[in-house]
């Protein structure tokens, strides 16, 4: 992937470094006619091959991303599930019950079913039913990576890359412009060596700090911030896309605090780690009301806290155990 990455921020396209704590769509800057036309021929040929079995026919660990590549806008709503047997996927489709169709592609029945919450890579079709069932939308994550791509007419093709949550624009946008979903399989993801604000934030919590220095941080470091979370937990975030009601994937941090705006609890929800493990860090001052636990503890997923002797220790462990 080049070096660097085109970002849109309201209506000026910049670059930005693949680096550091900056700021994150429009029409992708490649032909897409000849690019959609070639896949289109494509497509044909291998429908017409398409076996009776499913997923029995192409190596699996290849087919999802060549899957990926291979769908384009043309390719009607009854055809795509045809395409993604042919790559030896799973696939399942539902109603969304607002005018679409999303259809579900995985090389894993469990996450490719509807029905079911099973974490894993997966790439989502979606139609609008309302007209004449034209494509509207593509989303797919890759979990090895931990990234993920999106298109759509309007804005074309975008990826977030959640070993990056500092990739950013002035808007909050998480997502970044990329030419194509070739791109997107061809990118390969580093863990950043730049500042993490939000390790940071969590990292100088103590039992002294209050709610105007931690939005005194938010604000000069320019993340996202709202007040009301889902239990009326304050969120901070790179992006304002990731703590908005259905909003997307990403790293984040809650608190809580007493009313003399003195912080009692700070969460720090790291994206790659806790989505693998359902684990997270917290501190829980030594006024929280609702705990008798005090201090820096891994909270794991259906197992007993893990206290550390300090913040710093804490994030460590979970920055050893992410990828």
């Amino acid at each position: 992937m080049r070096k660097e990455l085109i970002v849109l921020s309201a209506s000026i396209i910049v670059c930005i470094p693949l680096v550091g704590c900056s700021s994150s769509h429009s029409a992708p800057s490649q032909n897409e006619s000849s690019v959609l036309s070639d896949s289109a021929v494509d497509y044909e040929n291998s429908v017409s091959a398409v076996p009776d079995e499913t997923n029995n026919n192409t190596d699996p660990e290849s087919g999802f991303n060549e899957f990926l590549l291979r769908i384009n806008p043309d390719i009607e709503k009854n055809d795509i599930s045809k395409l993604a047997d042919s790559y030896g996927l799973y696939s399942d489709g539902k109603n969304n019950g607002t005018g679409h169709y999303t259809y579900r592609f995985s090389e894993d029945k469990e996450v490719a079913n509807v029905n079911k919450t099973a974490k894993g890579s997966v790439i989502t079709v979606t139609y609008n039913l309302l007209s004449n069932d034209e494509m509207e939308e593509i989303s797919y994550f890759d979990d090895s990576r931990m990234v993920a791509g999106f298109w759509n007419p309007d804005s074309g093709y975008t990826m977030i890359d959640y070993n990056n949550p500092q990739l950013v624009s002035d808007s909050h946008s998480s997502k970044l412009l990329i030419a194509s979903f070739s791109e997107l399989v061809d990118y390969v993801p580093e863990i950043s060596s730049t500042d993490n604000l939000l390790e940071e934030l969590f990292v100088s919590v103590s039992d002294s700090t209050t709610k105007n220095d931690v939005l005194d941080y938010v604000n000069s470091n320019n993340l996202a911030y709202d007040p009301r979370g889902k239990g009326n937990e304050q969120l901070i975030a790179y992006s304002a896309d990731v703590i908005k009601k259905f909003g997307e994937n990403g790293s984040y941090i809650t608190f809580d605090c007493d009313s003399n705006d003195l912080i009692t609890s700070m969460s720090y929800y790291e994206y790659p780690y806790n989505y693998r493990t359902g684990n997270l860090a917290v501190y829980y001052s030594s006024n929280y009301p609702y705990s008798d636990l005090e201090g820096y503890y891994l909270i794991q997923n259906k197992e007993e806290p893990i206290k550390f002797d300090s913040a710093r220790s804490l994030i460590d462990e979970v920055n050893s155990n992410r990828q």
